[in-house]
């Protein structure tokens, strides 16, 4: 699993993905087991951010009425107050023990002894809400960064996305993520659209770590009907470990079925040889 992947699946968890990136991203998540759970758990972060946003003000006659209750037991002199005001002035607290008292008091409870109680485990449990808040706020703070991270890389694709509209290509394109086979490329990232109309397609790499002085990164088409694989050429990759790259196999391939990245000889060569490793491959 690669930092774009948890960059998108972010993205998905607030419903910030485009069309184009979900069919991405569920290809990817069909192949990687690790992504699933971290998407989900970034869906159950976003749900439980989502409970902790201030609720409705709650209505004037219930807030009053909330006052004056609170007044009575002070008179009584049954719980001091001072430690719960303080709780309620945060906004999050404040307002959901507002609300709930509210709705006691709306249904004709009986306040006194209940409300003595919710007051002393609201006490003894403010350090764990606290505490929980934290969690959340780090949360929030994490997925903004990603957000933000992952924005800017949405920004560069949607370029790329409406190349290949103007092109009048997208309709005939199929997207392919690509499965680090061995663990030295699992932070790598390997993306491929396949335009099976016009026999061509484009490679995206990113973070891919540099290969030897004599060596190349060539890049392979399988179709379901020819058991040998079909070369799509060399790639070559910058000081970053990044490609984009137009490809097109050197013989016809009717139907693609799978594509591969493995290390060959340097300048590729014509048959996939049995010593160079195969690196990426997919769909799985």
């Amino acid at each position: 699993m690669t930092e774009r992947q948890e960059e998108q699946a972010a993205l998905h968890a607030v419903y910030s993905l485009d069309a184009h990136e979900r069919q991405i991203l569920r290809a990817e998540l069909r192949t990687d087991p690790r992504l699933r759970v971290l998407a989900a758990e970034l869906e159950e972060a976003a749900n439980q951010i989502a409970l902790l946003l201030p609720a409705e003000a709650p209505p004037e006659e219930d807030r009053a009425l909330f006052l004056r209750r609170l007044k009575q037991h002070r008179r009584a002199k049954v719980t001091s107050f001072g430690t719960t005001f303080r709780i309620l002035r945060q906004p999050w607290v404040g307002w959901a023990v507002a609300a709930c008292l509210a709705v006691v008091a709306w249904n004709g409870y009986r306040v006194g002894h209940e409300l003595t109680q919710e007051m002393e485990t609201l006490i003894k449990n403010e350090s764990t809400a606290r505490s929980e808040a934290a969690s959340a706020l780090s949360k929030v703070a994490g997925l903004e960064k990603n957000l933000a991270d992952a924005t800017e890389k949405s920004q560069q694709f949607a370029g790329e996305i409406n190349n290949l509209k103007q092109m009048n290509v997208f309709a005939h394109m199929e997207v392919t993520s690509l499965r680090a086979t061995v663990r030295k490329f699992e932070e790598g990232a390997a993306v491929i659209v396949w335009d099976n109309e016009k026999q061509e397609g484009q490679l995206k790499l990113e973070k891919m770590p540099p290969v030897q002085a004599n060596r190349d990164y060539q890049l392979w088409v399988f179709d379901k009907k020819n058991p040998a694989p079909i070369s799509a050429g060399v790639i070559k990759v910058d000081a970053r470990g990044m490609a984009t790259v137009t490809f097109k196999p050197v013989e016809p391939v009717p139907s693609a079925a799978k594509f591969a990245i493995s290390i060959e000889a340097i300048g590729g060569v014509a048959k996939k040889s049995a010593d160079g490793p195969v690196i990426f491959a997919g769909p799985q």
